[in-house]
């Protein structure tokens, strides 16, 4: 591999890039001329990878570059990344670093890429394809990406391929025929298909009871329309689709990955939901690969693969993003059996939720900006859950604080922010306090809570913040000459004192009807509010429409 590099700032003279521990280094050269002192991790369990080491290749220049030079370093190296799941279904492994890559951030670059391999398999690849031809027993192709990108890679296997053309872009969605080992194994019949069995007053001749495994295949042509109908649905936000081609793989496994032009889909998401069933999947996990992991993947071609990230703390804008758009794709399905405040619900339920293996609600456990360090053997699952649910609301706020009722088109703010810094940031990191910049540059002035035109409250509280508020309202009604006067007050805990936020009331009139009173801005423990109202309030109603994430009581 040749890498090319440019000097920032002059003082470094070592190199770090992230290679996996499994190919090993043999030489590395600067300029194709000079051969150049290396140290490479390896050798660890994963217990010592976790607590001193990681896949580092440190590489030593001979004098540091001044600011602005350029050099190339040619890094040969050898050794497995691919393995086989059984039945001819391949894993490609360290999709990270399966290849030397510079940085654990957004580093966009132009990629060239050369590769061979058996010529039964077909292999998917990031960039465009512009030949590939049999070599022998192999094929050989050749990938070049036409517009920086932060990451490439590529897979392989005995795949059926299904395309749709849609627009100025391709969809080509790539399957096994069949179901790798170890899932094969969870979905086996009750009965051993090897011993015949006879079906009481039958006759004598054995039958044999049928358990047909699915084929991930079957499946191409219909997760391609709805893979197609995401990207549709998210361009009103991001604009045009960043790419040419999209392709859709398989792989084994329980997660999914969206790299530039190249998803990385569970085989779970491209089974039935009887198949699922079968392999012992809950409800929730079904439309965990069915409804939602697909179109997050999708979503990460606008946000992560053109709008990168600054930092580790920078990476949950991305997810958030990533994942509300996808909340508001499947709402937006004729057929959703999922409101999104019924998704938005279960969200903000499991935030102040402890699990078993968690001392905590997730909620306390730590800011969104702590990134990856959030998770610990205290709480394994608190990236995910913060990151992914709590970062979705965050999102789903500020769309509720741009909205314009009444208007044709409510969300014309919310989606003039999105699509500017989509624009703005193309081919460029996105940090946590340029976002609160481009949110202050459209806030309308309910949302200046401490004056300033600044964000900074809703940012210390929700993003750098912990906890989630919890509201109790105290009330009574006054009847006089010009109607009835509200008067209570709105008790907040469960976050600190300072802690301040819009809060809309709504009074419960009778069956089915609520009347809006008006919204109180908290301060401290308890604030006093004053409404004057034609009707008398059976109940006063905490945000019933969801527009903030606290827990009404």
């Amino acid at each position: 591999t040749s890498v090319d590099f440019q000097a920032a700032t002059g003082a470094e003279q070592i190199v770090f890039i992230q290679l996996s521990r499994a190919l090993k280094v043999d030489s590395i050269t600067l300029n194709n001329a000079t051969q150049l002192a290396f140290f490479q991790n390896e050798g660890l369990t994963e217990q010592e990878l976790r607590a001193r080491g990681d896949d580092t290749l440190c590489i030593f220049l001979p004098m540091r570059p001044a600011p602005g030079d350029s050099f190339s370093l040619q890094i040969h190296y050898r050794g497995n990344v691919i393995e086989n799941a059984g039945n001819g279904v391949l894993v490609v492994g360290a999709h990270e670093s399966w290849y030397p890559h510079y940085g654990d951030s957004s580093q966009f670059a132009l990629y060239d890429l050369a590769l061979r391999w058996p010529k039964r398999l077909r292999l998917v690849a990031t960039g465009d394809k512009l030949e590939e031809h049999e070599e022998g027993d192999q094929r050989a192709g050749r990938w070049k990406t036409s517009q920086p990108v932060t990451e490439a890679g590529f897979n392989l296997g005995e795949y059926a391929v299904a395309s749709i053309a849609s627009g100025n872009y391709t969809i080509d969605v790539y399957a096994n025929r069949q179901l790798e080992a170890a899932l094969q194994a969870r979905m086996a019949p009750p009965v051993n298909l090897t011993e015949p069995f006879r079906v009481p007053g039958s006759s004598d001749r054995p039958q044999i009871e049928d358990f047909p495994l699915p084929s991930p295949a079957d499946a191409l042509k219909q997760l391609g329309r709805e893979i197609d109908a995401s990207v549709r649905f998210y361009e009103q936000y991001n604009g045009p689709f960043p790419f040419r081609n999209l392709g859709v793989s398989q792989i084994p496994g329980t997660f999914g990955q969206g790299w530039p032009g190249l998803l990385y889909l569970s085989t779970f998401s491209f089974l039935p939901q009887s198949a699922q069933q079968r392999a012992g999947l809950s409800r929730s996990a079904q439309e965990h690969f069915t409804e939602l992991v697909p179109f997050h993947e999708v979503a990460h071609q606008w946000w992560g693969n053109v709008v990168g990230w600054s930092s580790y703390r920078d990476q949950w804008l991305n997810e958030a993003i990533a994942t509300y758009l996808s909340l508001l794709f499947l709402e937006s399905q004729k057929n959703s059996d999922h409101p999104l405040h019924d998704l938005l619900d279960h969200d903000r339920r499991r935030l102040v939720t402890k699990s078993e293996q968690e001392d905590i609600p997730p909620a306390n456990i730590g800011s969104l900006t702590m990134g990856p360090r959030l998770s610990s053997s205290k709480s394994p699952d608190a990236y995910g859950v913060l990151v992914y649910m709590k970062g979705a609301w965050i999102l789903h706020m500020i769309r509720e604080m741009l909205r314009q009722p009444g208007v044709r088109d409510p969300d014309a703010r919310f989606i003039a922010l999105m699509r500017n810094m989509e624009t703005k940031y193309t081919r460029k990191a996105l940090s946590t306090e340029q976002f609160q910049r481009e949110l202050e540059g459209v806030m309308t002035p309910r949302m200046d809570l401490e004056g300033g035109r600044s964000m900074e409250w809703f940012f210390d509280e929700y993003v750098r913040g912990t906890g989630v508020p919890h509201y109790k309202v105290e009330f009574s009604n006054r009847h006089g000459e010009k109607g009835v006067q509200i008067h209570g007050k709105l008790l907040q805990y469960g976050v600190p004192r300072s802690f301040i936020a819009p809060v809309p009331l709504y009074a419960a009139a009778g069956p089915g009807r609520t009347i809006y009173l008006g919204t109180v801005v908290t301060i401290g423990e308890e604030t006093a509010f004053s409404f004057n109202s034609q009707v008398e309030a059976r109940k006063i109603l905490i945000d019933p429409h969801m527009t903030l994430l606290c827990i009404p009581e």
